[in-house]
Parts: structure tokens; sequence; C-alpha cells
């Protein structure tokens, strides 16, 4: 069994790197927004 979740590990960190990348790139622009909120007021 731990031999099988050593084969896979390169197609899961990259499905999780999409997912990072995604979520950083969200909250990038929350961010964005935010601090042009902050600006109008």
């Amino acid at each position: 069994m731990t031999k099988n979740s050593y084969q896979k590990p390169s197609q899961q960190t990259k499905e999780q790197t999409r997912l990072i990348a995604q979520g950083i790139q969200k909250g990038i622009d929350l961010y964005k927004k935010q601090q042009k909120e902050k600006q109008e007021i």
C-alpha cells in the first residue's frame, strides 16, 4: 500500500499546484478589490 502512494505523487502535486495557484489568484483579486475600496473611502 505504501508503494502505491509513492507511484502517483506527480499527478497529485500537479493538481494541488493548480488549485493552489487558483487560490492565490483569487486571493490577489480579492486583495486588490479591498485595496480599491479602501482608497475610495
